[in-house]
């Protein structure tokens, strides 16, 4: 009895070992991938010499850079955007609810706070596309990207809130604000601010993605 056990043991012991080196090996390569760090599109071009410059040139490349007049399709020339007439409170909302600018080389987008009604600058770190719309994106302290609400409009050649238009709901300055909401944004004290001061209606948190 006991020279079977040890012999069943013995092949348990042949048939786990093969699985747990595999799975050793695996695991290690696995968090080993995700440590990784980005090496840039130049690297890879030194391996994929003939797609690469064809690559460059494509729409995927260049569809997150950094701001420049080569990048910047929207009216940054002391541009502005009004909330639509609907929504506009009497004698408060005479202002534009965002102003867009360019000083020095950096761009910005300014929201006008719903409390204070004085304007927040955002610096653009980022746009996104340029072929239908673009998407502006501010870096926070601490490394936080966040969407600003506001898009440009190719086809329209003017900026408005894409949220909004996807769900058919009038754009208000506590929903500008409200959309770039989340728990590690350094927005979240004006935020409460906000959802302390709006009425219960209103939408008291959003992904900083609208995911």
């Amino acid at each position: 009895m006991r020279k079977q056990q040890k012999r069943f043991t013995i092949v348990a012991l042949l048939l786990i070992m093969p699985v747990a080196l595999l799975w050793l090996v695996y695991f290690e390569s696995h968090s080993a991938g995700f440590d990784a760090d980005y090496v840039g599109s130049e690297v890879c071009g030194g391996c994929h010499t003939q797609i690469h410059p064809e690559w460059q040139r494509s729409p995927h490349a260049n569809m997150t850079r950094k701001p420049s007049e080569e990048t910047v399709v929207g009216d940054f020339s002391d541009g502005s955007w009004m909330l639509p007439q609907e929504a506009r409170r009497p004698e408060v909302d005479d202002q534009p609810a965002a102003k867009m600018y360019r000083r020095d080389g950096r761009y910005t987008m300014a929201l006008r706070h719903p409390v204070s009604n004085e304007y927040v600058p955002f610096e653009i770190e980022h746009v996104i596309g340029y072929q239908y719309r673009q998407v502006y994106v501010t870096l926070e302290a601490g490394g936080v990207l966040r969407r600003l609400p506001l898009q440009w409009s190719t086809r329209r050649q003017e900026f408005f809130p894409y949220w909004n238009l996807q769900e058919g709901s009038t754009p208000t300055l506590e929903d500008l604000w409200q959309q770039m909401g989340s728990l590690n944004s350094r927005l979240e004290p004006v935020l409460r601010t906000l959802s302390h001061n709006s009425s219960d209606d209103q939408p008291q948190e959003r992904c900083a993605y609208h995911c």
